[in-house]
């Protein structure tokens, strides 16, 4: 008998449901899972927060798609023809996305299939997932580092500025938005720095935990520093953190980065998974 298929909106009551259903890849789906356990499936507008469409086969959650209130797709599917039909009626429902990230083969076929009904597309971008686990890690302390605390606050955001304002452009990123992200990154105890020649020249982050894994962000050197060893520092002390919980270390950067494969892989980060990102106008 074919399989009776329905989409529809999760209701809060169902954030074990979806949980459930993304615990099968805490690795892929960290970061929906980690707004799901600080939030539910509650969406008061709030970032992190937003509508979640499941899809139903014989009444068993099998796949879902977020659109956030910042207008960002996020999706688990176990094949191409589910985040088609799960797209179709986002889209249907006006939740047009403004960014959409997900497994380069998924992301492949979406974009071929329906990027016109997505909205104009302004880029793709190549990445790659690396992971770390326990056994792979070669740690390097070729500068001192340290954990950033409140009194570092205004260098920390200096160099968050920095990496905005490349990732961006000078426009694209606001000021007090990204202090007060800096400020909850120190407050939590989630960001290192290496300080050169009396200031802050490079730092990681850890972006999101969840059970088991931990993802590392907000790599940003000055220019001037670069190439001489302070972002393998600084990702070395947080790796080396977050492995000793027990839990392993992932990441997402340019596939096409050399420099910043390199400097991964020289920690032992390895390729999990192809990925891309495609970016629509807002």
């Amino acid at each position: 008998m074919k399989d009776v298929m329905k989409i529809r909106l999760l209701a809060p009551s169902e954030t074990r449901l979806a949980l459930n259903l993304l615990g099968g890849d805490p690795v892929l789906n960290q970061g929906l899972i980690h707004n799901i356990v600080k939030s539910g499936l509650n969406n008061l507008g709030l970032i992190g927060q937003g509508s979640y469409l499941g899809l139903f086969a014989d009444g068993d959650l099998v796949a879902l798609l977020c659109h956030d209130n910042q207008g960002i797709w996020r999706f688990h599917v176990n094949q191409p023809a589910e985040l088609l039909e799960l797209a179709d009626a986002a889209l249907r429902q006006g939740m047009r996305p403004v960014l959409v990230m997900g497994e380069a083969r998924l992301m492949e076929d979406l974009l071929t299939a329906m990027a016109r009904e997505m909205g104009y597309l302004k880029l793709v971008e190549d990445e790659v997932m690396l992971l770390l686990a326990g056994p792979d890690f070669r740690p390097r302390q070729d500068r001192e580092s340290r954990y950033a605390v409140s009194d570092d606050l205004e260098q920390v955001a200096a160099l968050e500025e920095g990496l905005q304002r490349e990732l961006l452009g000078p426009d694209g990123w606001r000021k007090a938005a990204v202090r007060r992200y800096a400020a909850e990154l120190i407050q939590k105890r989630d960001t290192v720095f290496c300080e050169a020649d009396g200031r802050a020249v490079s730092k990681a982050d850890l972006e999101v935990r969840i059970t088991g894994v931990a993802s590392l962000g907000g790599v940003f050197t000055l220019a001037a520093y670069r190439g001489r060893g302070y972002a393998a520092s600084a990702c070395s002390l947080l790796c080396s953190d977050i492995l000793a919980s027990g839990a392993g270390v992932t990441l997402n950067t340019d596939a096409h980065n050399l420099p910043a494969l390199a400097l991964y892989r020289s920690l032992g980060f390895h390729k999990h998974r192809d990925y891309k990102v495609a970016v629509f106008n807002a």
